[in-house]
């Protein structure tokens, strides 16, 4: 038995899902409340379709950026979804102030 959620979300012919987060950080719950609807969804249903979750600034390496701690649980969360939910492929994407 699905849910309405899962009827409506049919990832058949979907390569790859894009979850871009806003580099604001007043998003960032709604954000973070989304990708762990996404992904529940995609484990519910078996979806093999690669997540990649993109961030800003949450990672950086250099010493001249910012870092945006905002995003800190985005990046949290879809590391713990590469550990936890492994049949669902995740990635990693963090692009610096460079970027934009």
């Amino acid at each position: 038995c699905q849910s309405s959620n899962e009827a409506r979300f049919d990832v058949g012919s979907w390569h790859a899902i894009f979850f871009a987060a806003c580099h604001r950080a007043e998003g960032e719950l709604h954000a973070l409340s989304n990708a762990l609807d996404l992904l529940q969804l995609l484990h519910s249903i078996s979806s093999k379709v690669p997540v990649w979750i993109c961030t800003f600034g949450a990672n950086s390496v250099r010493t001249d950026c910012l870092v945006v701690s905002a995003h800190a649980g985005l990046l949290g969360l879809a590391r713990v979804a590469q550990q936890e939910l492994p049949p669902v492929p995740v990635w990693l994407l963090d692009v610096d102030d460079v970027a934009f």
